[in-house]
């Protein structure tokens, strides 16, 4: 994904949707945690980012992913299967979004709360950073 020119309000858009999929079962893994910690430092963020957290409602970050770019969305996509993945421990591989066990009917979800068009048969390569 390209984390370049995304405000704050953005940002935490996608994290909220990073952290439904990962609360899927209830809690947040090592994995799962680490794994938003290195993507805040993909986007140039830092722990007081967490302390934002709250200013971005449920309700506008739905409205906030629903009005990025395609391209963006589509990004989006591949992080919300690389989290699905996380709860499992899976650190890189071939992933499909039917083949999740985990995440996948909070992807789904997500994708037709936000407008957002997902082949379910699309795969995502990708590798532990």
């Amino acid at each position: 994904m390209i984390l370049r020119n995304l405000n704050l309000k953005e940002k935490i858009a996608i994290v909220k949707s990073l952290i439904s999929i990962a609360g899927e079962d209830a809690h947040l893994s090592p994995s799962e945690s680490r794994y938003l910690g290195m993507l805040l430092l993909k986007m140039g963020e830092d722990g007081s980012f967490w302390n934002h957290i709250d200013d971005v409602s449920n309700d506008e970050a739905i409205r906030i992913l629903r009005n990025l770019s395609y391209d963006d969305k589509q990004d989006l996509v591949y992080l919300w299967v690389e989290m699905a993945t996380k709860s499992r421990g899976d650190m890189s591989g071939v992933f499909r979004i039917n083949n999740l066990s985990d995440g996948k009917n909070t992807i789904i979800s997500l994708a037709r709360t936000c407008n957002i068009d997902i082949d379910i048969h699309k795969e995502y390569t990708y590798y532990n950073f």
